[in-house]
């Protein structure tokens, strides 16, 4: 045995050990009380009984011991008789009625143990984590307290309590309870492992879905566990999760057994509010979380459970699903979210198509200009200052055509326009003295 379960073991006895023979010099004082008082009647009456009283011939001695039993004397005990018989029955039944005993003869079995609790021989009653409840109802030692013997299975402690204050940690093994020591809390030093179904949380785009939440641990033992101590255990960690109690909405009491599914369900929220519908619609085909996901929910929740000594050792998160009509409305969202993506890009293209548009129009008419200002020069190089006008008008055409053209591609344009332009370019070319010059260029 390790020094911790010595210490566990060993109750602290020092103060109860008097009061156990405080308790037991009142028997004795009674009985000294009553002699006192019987000596006390027995001369305040003065029997004495004649020797012709006895058949035969009597000691004095004898004849005045035998005069503690006279009538006379014997009557005035009748008081202390029917008053110890009447306060061992208010005894009983206020015991009977204070702890909500079964019925008057467990009443009495608890004051004959109160009464001689050095004298136990019944059976050592076995109080598991799993009993304990059920036990409180049906046995006195374990619902009201001792003295009694009780027995801890293995790979559980208990924790107990003298008048509401804590008393000592009992290992597993056969104990025996003081006087009014009760059983606050049995810690089960074995792994525990439990789950929660379709639990709701709710993701990053507004969707609840509902998944299956579990999770393995165990109380910090503070050393790995041996063959010699398999379920090893801290005292004042035990002691702290014994007393780490949460009162609910509907007056139940959550003990440390539901603090690490509900520490796991706080993580979950966590880590599914940061992800998308379609982020969990992406999930293997067992509908599990992404491993990656398990490995940050271990994590972050196994260094929560450590600091209320609690080891985690799996936590897992599956069975994941949408609820009742997810499934469209997830649609109708990705159907809405690409018609505007669709909206987007078709606006975008015909912004640039403008943009494109404009552009060209400006650079077409910003090379009008400089085409006529060009022809105006030349003509008056050329000496030509009366064709200024027949010069501008067909820059002014090469520039339309040049536009047409461009805007082909654009626009879709009449079927005559180009050829009217020619046309018209054609009569302008025949006429005055640019058409002269022209035809002589051409014989030249």
């Amino acid at each position: 045995m390790t020094t911790q379960q010595s210490q566990a073991a060993q109750p602290r006895t020092t103060r109860f050990a008097y009061i156990r023979d405080r308790h037991r010099l009142y028997p004795l004082l009674i009985i000294f009380v009553f002699l006192v008082y019987w000596i006390g009647v027995y001369m305040l009456e003065r029997v004495e009984l004649a020797v012709d009283t006895f058949p035969i011939a009597t000691p004095e001695v004898i004849r005045e011991i035998l005069a503690f039993f006279h009538p006379k004397v014997l009557r005035h005990l009748i008081p202390w008789i029917l008053g110890l018989f009447l306060a061992y029955q208010a005894t009983v039944n206020l015991l009977w009625r204070l702890y909500d005993l079964a019925d008057r003869q467990g009443a009495i079995d608890f004051l004959h143990r109160l009464r001689t609790p050095d004298d136990l021989k019944d059976t050592p009653k076995t109080v598991s984590s799993q009993s304990l409840e059920e036990d409180r109802k049906q046995s006195v030692r374990v619902g009201v307290g001792g003295p009694g013997r009780i027995n801890i299975p293995i790979g559980m402690v208990a924790i107990t309590e003298i008048n509401g204050r804590f008393y000592r940690v009992l290992n597993s093994g056969s104990h025996t309870l003081q006087r009014f020591e009760f059983i606050h809390k049995i810690i089960d030093l074995r792994p525990q492992e439990r789950t929660a179904k379709d639990v709701k949380f709710k993701t990053k785009d507004g969707f609840f879905v509902t998944a299956d939440i579990g999770a393995t641990y165990r109380v910090h033992g503070g050393v790995p566990p041996s063959p010699e101590w398999p379920f090893p255990y801290d005292n004042d960690k035990v002691r702290n999760l014994a007393y780490d109690e949460t009162t609910m909405g509907t007056n139940k009491v959550n003990d440390w057994v539901a603090m690490p599914l509900r520490e796991i369900q706080s993580t979950v929220v966590g880590i599914i509010s940061k992800l998308t519908l379609t982020d969990l619609v992406n999930l293997p085909a067992d509908n599990e979380l992404d491993p990656y996901l398990t490995v940050r929910l271990e994590h972050q929740a196994r260094k929560k459970l450590a600091e209320k000594n609690i080891d985690l050792m799996l936590a897992w998160v599956n069975s994941v699903k949408l609820p009742a009509g997810a499934t469209e409305q997830y649609l109708e969202t990705w159907r809405v979210d690409e018609e505007t993506q669709t909206k987007i890009i078709l606006a975008d293209g015909e912004a640039a198509a403008i943009e494109e548009l404009e552009i060209a129009r400006a650079e077409a008419e910003f090379a009008t200009i400089q085409v006529i200002i060009e022809g105006i020069n030349n003509a008056d190089l050329a000496g030509y200052p009366n064709a200024i006008n027949q010069i501008a008008a067909l820059r002014l055409i090469e520039a339309m055509e040049k536009l047409a053209v461009q805007s082909q591609d654009v626009t879709s344009l009449p079927n005559n326009l180009i050829p009217q332009i020619h046309n018209l370019q054609k009569q302008l070319m025949l006429e005055g003295p640019i058409a002269e010059n022209q035809t002589g260029s051409r014989r030249r």
